[in-house]
């Protein structure tokens, strides 16, 4: 995050830069599901029972790729803010490519 402009390390501490607060903005008006607390939360737990062997790999993901994922469009005026954002897209397009009903 340091070394791509996003954050800066003060006093011990990360702090957001501006192209970091803007990136930030971005996910949560195009891409909201992703940062909200309770998706991450239920993900955490997802992944941990997938680790434990208390939940199936291949159902979770069958499932996850059948909710749908509806980005708002991205703006023109940022293209390498809107980056990070297409690489969600698209990593999660790869993943779940053939698995849709």
């Amino acid at each position: 995050l340091q070394d791509r402009g996003y954050v800066e390390l003060r006093a011990r501490a990360l702090r957001p830069l501006e192209r970091g607060q803007l990136l930030s903005t971005m996910l949560v008006t195009h891409l909201g599901q992703f940062v909200e607390p309770a998706f991450t939360s239920r993900l955490e737990g997802e992944l941990d029972a997938i680790s434990a062997g208390e939940l199936d790999s291949t159902s979770f993901l069958a499932q996850w790729c059948a909710t749908p994922l509806e980005p708002r469009a991205l703006p023109s005026d940022a293209p390498s803010l809107a980056t990070p954002l297409l690489q969600v897209v698209h990593l999660r397009a790869g993943l779940c490519r053939g698995r849709r009903n």
